[in-house]
Order: C-alpha cells, then sequence, then structure tokens
C-alpha cells in the first residue's frame, strides 16, 4: 500500500478504468482497492467484489 492511501488520497489506474451503465469503475493505483465513479460524481472507494453476504 502506499503512502497516499494510507492517508485515503486513492487514484484509479487509468489502464484499470472501465465504463458501466451507472458510471466509471477502475481499480486504484496504489493499493488495488476497486473504485466508482457515478456519472457526475467523484471517484471513491467500493467493497471488494468478494466480501462476503452477511444476513
Amino acid at each position: 500500500m502506499s503512502l497516499p492511501c494510507l492517508f485515503g488520497f486513492h487514484r484509479p489506474s487509468l489502464s484499470s478504468i472501465a465504463r458501466r451503465p451507472l458510471g466509471l469503475v477502475g481499480l486504484c493505483e496504489g493499493c488495488g482497492r476497486p473504485m466508482n465513479k457515478p456519472g457526475d460524481g467523484k471517484w471513491a472507494l467500493t467493497d471488494p467484489l468478494d466480501k462476503p453476504i452477511r444476513s
């Protein structure tokens, strides 16, 4: 994990960005965590795809 990620300054890797119906998705360049950007919003971290579902 990079130092900026430790302080919450994540940025998407340009090679990992993909367009989805509700916006853009990608991976953080420093730590590899998934990120999401709604149509007109800002980039934010999202839950990993393999996160266990709690019932």
